[in-house]
């Protein structure tokens, strides 16, 4: 039997995985960590197995067990467990600076490192706004190898409130081989527009009033 662990997005082995192959009585047969070749047993009695990763490396979710029957025949039998990448979203929450109170109207831009927009959002009557889900990092013959930086810009600030002007750069930190989907959530306040002096006429000034 030959075992191939594969990184779903294009089939490169993934090595560094822990991995066991159970019998139906639940004993464990075989045990290894993949390498860059798929791995071989030989002699496997005919039966039915399942194939159980113990242990994803770093950067991949841990698959779903994968059930295989080995045939009483000489050929090669192949059997392939694939891995998937975690996704991340971003939640933002947008609120008042003094009062705390969430904010409407507040339009973001989500970008690339090569500045490309990739999501607008915009915040609901609770001041909040979510990203569809988001690739978080990059990966290279089946090997995990940097996270991907985003760049988050407000552009248009609830109406009688400043703009945020800083641009945030948005990651996404890898946990572990079973949380799927990686959130982080970014709180941006904003102040009230300051109201320019003058516009206001004072109580008991007469200057200027004939």
């Amino acid at each position: 039997v030959e075992i191939s662990k594969q990184d779903i997005t294009d089939g490169s082995e993934i090595p560094g995985a822990k991995l066991s192959i159970v019998n139906e009585n639940g004993k464990i047969v075989e045990s290894w960590i993949s390498e860059k070749e798929p791995h071989q047993i030989r002699r496997l009695p005919a039966g039915t197995y399942t194939l159980r990763e113990e242990l994803a490396p770093y950067g991949y979710l841990t698959a779903e067990e994968v059930k295989f029957t080995v045939e009483d025949t000489g050929e090669i039998q192949k059997v392939v467990m694939q891995d998937h990448h975690p996704m991340g979203r971003l939640i933002l929450e947008k609120t008042d600076q003094e009062t705390g109170e969430g904010l409407k109207g507040a339009v973001f831009e989500l970008r690339s490192e090569e500045g490309e927009v990739l999501e607008k959002l915009e915040t609901d009557q609770d001041g909040r706004a979510e990203s569809s889900l988001l690739e978080t990092a990059l990966y290279k013959e089946g090997a995990f190898q940097e996270e991907i930086t985003y760049f988050l810009e407000e552009i248009q600030a609830p109406e009688g409130y400043e703009k945020e002007e800083k641009i945030r750069e948005i990651t996404f930190q890898y946990e572990d081989g079973k949380t799927k989907e990686i959130q982080r959530t970014e709180e941006i306040k904003n102040r009230r527009t300051p109201i320019p002096q003058g516009d206001t006429p004072r109580t008991g000034d007469r200057t200027g009033i004939e």
